[in-house]
């Protein structure tokens, strides 16, 4: 397994494992990563790191309300 402070993948994650770190900065989109495209047989593109984001980006989030004192 792969742990991270908040997320863990097993070795069934192969694609996303050896595509996380072969990801590069976008220089004119600095938030974003470049765009790389699978090869006519499949192999190589950032598919898994896509459905990586988008499943972080949906994930519920929880806010919590706290009252101020003293003003």
């Amino acid at each position: 397994m792969v742990f991270d402070r908040h997320y863990s993948f097993t070795r069934r994650c192969r694609r996303l494992i050896e595509t996380l770190p072969t990801l590069q900065h976008d220089p004119n989109r600095p938030e974003d990563v470049l765009k790389v495209d699978a090869d006519e047989d499949g192999i190589g593109g950032d598919d898994a790191a896509d459905a990586l984001r988008y499943l972080v980006a949906t994930k519920a989030r929880t806010i919590t309300q706290r009252k101020l004192r003293g003003l």
